[in-house]
């Protein structure tokens, strides 16, 4: 990390000279008594994958009191800052109420949510940084005394909450941005339903299986050159994160056109449409499906997708533990469908508009992302809000913190 170039006015540290940074543990996930669904709250990185929120207050599971007494995990205070140091590297939230980690965090435990607030928005924007003090060989990790070595700056205490208030204001006028994506989605699939109906209601229907075909080419062979791929419910086609360890003899093929999702995930939206013109692999878990010559790929996509498609697809499900949509269920769903003539104008309409739709939001993205990282890097060099004169020191509070923790250590 370079020389710092802030204020005088503010404070140099590090992590550890200013917080306990604790870390996380797993119960056995072999003993199904060391988990349930309300106990107490326990966080795993996957937790922090998808969050949009500054905050956090629970995992996919909690864990039960013998669970935790198992293991090494720490409760941490609400307001601590919980930062994953391993696969991946630089996720973070804050506490919204005490809860404990497994063993890819790092926290930092913090009581005031206007220093959690400043620390939080500090380590986003150092967190390239941090990436570079990992080490390990399959995947990259922060020791804690590493963590601790981090440079920490603090600007006096009134100073850090109009920089927070300031971010806050800056980065809510580009989410608005981001969110309006969300519009224009709605709309695109709107228009592909609209080649589905006439002026009474939805189009004659037939089943899925006349008109579209299950895929099962396998890769036969151990380390094949395509990408892998998965399906997030919110972003569709994601990359799968693989190993050494994984062979991908049993992967299904997926080819351009194809349409491909996860059985036990269907139900919340986890289907999605491959456009790359290389193939791709995905996990035989998942079911692949193509369709059959001159039939829109879009339109029984959006369909499935839309919430006409998810009724349908709901009372397909079966399953007494989990529920699963497999391809002998899915093609028994009822689909509206139009003539050849429409469905190839269907796909050259959504083709085209897909793409100028993608190639606008990628340039936009990549813009708001430089604007985000301007803003951070303006704020904790001292040029995002004045300073006030008679306002104290970083140092100050520095002796401040350091006092407070050495009370609640005796």
């Amino acid at each position: 990390m370079s020389e710092l170039n802030i204020p005088e006015s503010w404070a140099e540290t590090t992590i550890g000279e200013v917080f306990e940074v604790l870390s996380g543990s797993t119960p056995k996930t072999s003993k199904p008594e060391n988990y349930t669904s309300d106990g107490i709250k326990w966080i795993t990185p996957a937790d922090l994958s998808k969050l949009s929120s500054v905050f956090i207050g629970e995992g996919r599971r909690d864990i039960t009191k013998l669970g935790y007494e198992s293991c090494s995990t720490r409760l941490l205070p609400k307001n601590s800052v919980i930062y994953t140091t391993r696969a991946p590297i630089g996720h973070i939230a804050i506490a919204s109420n005490e809860l404990c980690t497994n063993q890819g965090f790092k926290s930092l435990v913090i009581r005031e949510l206007w220093l959690s607030k400043f620390i939080y928005y500090y380590l986003k924007h150092i967190t390239p940084y941090i990436q570079s003090k990992g080490s390990g060989t399959t995947f990259k990790e922060v020791s804690s005394t590493v963590m601790k070595s981090i440079p920490v700056i603090l600007p006096p205490r009134g100073e850090q909450e109009r920089i927070v208030k300031k971010i806050e204001s800056c980065f809510e006028k580009i989410d608005e941005v981001i969110y309006s994506f969300d519009s224009i989605n709605n709309k695109f699939e709107k228009l592909s339903l609209s080649f589905l109906v006439n002026e009474g209601g939805w189009l004659p229907a037939i089943f899925l299986e006349e008109i579209t075909t299950e895929r099962n080419e396998r890769v036969g062979i151990k380390n094949p050159s395509h990408r892998k791929i998965g399906v997030d419910n919110k972003i569709g086609v994601v990359d799968l994160r693989v190993t050494s360890k994984n062979t991908f003899e049993k992967y299904k093929i997926v080819k351009k056109g194809d349409i491909l999702y996860n059985p036990m995930r269907v139900n919340v939206g986890s289907i999605a449409l491959y456009l790359d013109e290389d193939e791709a692999i995905t996990s035989p878990d998942y079911i692949v499906f193509s369709t059959n010559e001159g039939y829109s790929s879009w339109l029984i996509y959006n369909y499935l997708k839309s919430s006409f498609g998810a009724e349908e697809i709901s009372r397909k499900l079966t399953g007494s533990v989990r529920e699963r949509l497999y391809y002998k269920k899915l093609k028994n769903i009822p689909f509206p469908n139009p003539s050849l003539e429409i469905h190839g104008k269907a796909n050259r309409v959504l083709n085209g508009l897909n793409l100028e739709i993608r190639l606008f939001q990628e340039k936009m993205e990549k813009l708001l992302s430089l604007t985000k990282s301007s803003i951070l890097e303006k704020a904790f060099q001292g040029q995002l809000v004045p300073q006030i004169a008679n306002e104290g020191t970083g140092l100050e509070l520095l002796e401040l913190i350091n006092n407070n923790r050495k009370k609640k250590k005796k």
